[in-house]
């Protein structure tokens, strides 16, 4: 993919260059890294610690007080990555709503500086990987 062709429409909120999953897989690379365990040549794929934040069965109020708790804990502890799990609204009763709450939620915060949604092994449509703003010195 070329330098100079336009990203999807949609697909960067927050004006940054480059489109969302090229931006995720810049955070979070592929790990093709194995450790063996010493148990019959049974390996373990490594993967690194995100933190995450699982709203499943949360109203929109409660979702918004963790989710801004959330943001601004991160950030406090120098996190710059994290995983915001909202579920795609198969147990609604209706349409799902946690999902875009999250998002204009992501959108308007002074604490993120990018996110997008959750590869499928992170949970696809049902998930939203965020990047935070550096914390000022």
């Amino acid at each position: 993919m070329g330098g100079k062709e336009k990203p999807p429409k949609g697909m960067n909120p927050k004006g940054m260059k480059g489109n969302s999953m090229e931006r995720y897989l810049e955070l979070f690379p592929p790990h093709g890294d194995k450790e063996e365990l010493g148990l019959g040549g049974i390996e373990r794929k490594e993967t690194p610690f995100l933190p995450t934040l699982d709203l499943h069965g949360m109203i929109r109020e409660e979702a918004r007080i963790a989710l801004n708790d959330f943001l601004r804990n991160c950030r406090r502890r120098g996190i710059r990555r994290a995983l915001v799990v909202h579920g795609k609204g198969y147990h609604s009763n209706g349409p799902a709503v946690l999902g875009n709450f999250v998002r204009d939620i992501l959108r308007n915060s002074k604490e993120v500086e990018d996110f997008g949604p959750a590869p499928p092994q992170k949970g696809g449509s049902g998930a939203t990987w965020v990047l935070l703003r550096q914390r000022s010195r």
